[in-house]
C-alpha cells in the first residue's frame, strides 16, 4: 500500500513518509525527500535574511538631517522604520499641518 506525495505527485511506499499524528493516516503528506528539499529552501531563505545589510543611520524625511538609527522609531511593517526621526515626529503629531497633510500613519 502506498501513498501520493503532495509535492512531487509520486505514489510512493509509506516508509518513505515520516510520522505525523495531524495526518489521516498518521503520516505526513510530503515524502521525507521533498521535506528535506523544503527545509534547505527555507534555511536558505533563512539564511538570506540574516545577509542583508543593517543600517546605522539614515537620513530624516522632515528635517533632512542624518541621525543614528536608535533617533527614529521602528515599525514592525517597514524594514527601516519610520521615515522621520523621534524629534520631528512628535512636532508633526503636534501640528495642525500633520493632520491635513498625511491621513495615514507615518510615525
Amino acid at each position: 500500500m502506498g501513498k501520493v506525495c503532495s509535492k512531487c505527485k509520486q505514489d510512493k511506499p509509506l516508509e518513505e513518509f515520516a510520522k505525523w499524528s495531524q495526518g489521516k493516516d498518521g503520516k505526513n503528506c510530503y515524502c521525507r525527500v521533498c521535506i528535506r528539499e523544503l527545509r534547505k529552501l527555507r534555511n536558505n531563505k533563512l539564511a538570506e535574511k540574516e545577509l542583508l545589510p543593517t543600517l546605522s543611520s539614515k537620513v530624516c524625511h522632515e528635517c533632512k538631517q542624518e541621525k543614528v538609527i536608535e533617533e527614529f522609531y521602528r515599525i514592525s511593517d517597514r524594514r527601516n522604520g519610520s521615515s522621520y526621526c523621534k524629534d520631528c515626529c512628535s512636532k508633526l503629531r503636534k501640528s495642525h499641518e500633520y493632520k491635513e497633510r498625511d491621513k495615514i500613519h507615518v510615525c
